[in-house]
């Protein structure tokens, strides 16, 4: 499922993933992060409904590694980038390449 972030909208009903209603006063009384007059970070669906999760901007931008500078679009834009990138395939554990060295081994004796 493709993550979307926007700014928090005061004036805006959200649904949990529960699919109990978030109006603005349960928000704010469950996030008191809402409050702080500060830019707040969701993540959301596709529909723009769904509220998965709450965060500071700034604090997003720091944990992901975004730089300060940025232009609140351009912000939105790098974490939706971030979120939505492909997971990176595992490295290989210590007894997978023991194992894949010893089956080279035997290929190679034969």
């Amino acid at each position: 499922m493709k993550k979307y972030v926007e700014l928090y909208d005061n004036t805006k009903t959200y649904i949990f993933p529960n699919m109990a209603v978030a109006t603005p006063d349960i928000v704010g009384m469950n996030y008191a992060v809402v409050n702080t007059g500060q830019p707040v970070v969701i993540e959301t669906d596709e529909s723009r409904i769904m509220l998965y999760s709450i965060d500071l901007l700034s604090a997003t931008k720091s944990r992901l590694g975004i730089e300060l500078d940025l232009s609140i679009e351009d912000t939105l834009a790098t974490i939706e980038d971030i979120l939505n990138a492909p997971v990176p395939e595992p490295e290989p554990t210590a007894e997978e390449r023991i194992a894949a060295a010893l089956e080279f081994q035997n290929l190679l004796s034969m």
